[in-house]
């Protein structure tokens, strides 16, 4: 009988070291006030990957490769059928409407290159284009002009 009793204690035993590891997990996930040491002052500025991802794309583009992100900078070229590198400026001019304001205009820097740079918030963007023949569809007809533009963000 003594052995019945022991095994009936036991599963009870599991129950509340469960319940006691399971309070501790809990306890130690949850969130403690933050210290004021340790938080940056509210006057710094750090720049928002988000802020990038934001930006408005080119319709019919494509990236070209990874976002870089270098000391507050951030990069990422892509690739545009069907439009002129004039084109691809003319849409961001357009596209950043209110929040952004245009410092260059856009400025043609050679034969089928161009740039603008906006300033909106804490932020400077650049947008460059250039024609790329190498680039071209040679299969569509329709859209054979590409063009390869790179979007730079960087903290003002």
């Amino acid at each position: 009988m003594k052995e019945t009793a022991r095994a009936r204690g036991r599963p009870r035993c599991l129950v509340i070291l469960r319940a006691a590891a399971l309070m501790l997990v809990l306890i130690g996930c949850r969130q403690s006030d933050p210290d004021p040491v340790a938080q940056p002052a509210p006057g710094v500025t750090t720049f928002e990957g988000g802020r990038f991802d934001d930006l408005p794309q080119f319709p019919r583009s494509q990236p070209l490769s990874a976002r870089t992100e270098e000391r507050g900078v951030i990069a990422r070229s892509y690739k545009a059928t069907g439009a002129s590198p004039q084109q691809v400026l003319e849409f961001y001019r357009d596209a950043l409407g209110q929040r952004w304001t245009i410092v260059t205009g856009i400025e043609k820097l050679g034969v089928g290159t161009f740039r603008a740079d906006w300033v909106g918030e804490d932020y400077r963007l650049r947008v460059s284009a250039t024609r790329e023949s190498g680039l071209d569809s040679p299969n569509d007809a329709s859209q054979t002009v590409v063009t390869q533009y790179s979007l730079t963000l960087s903290p003002l």
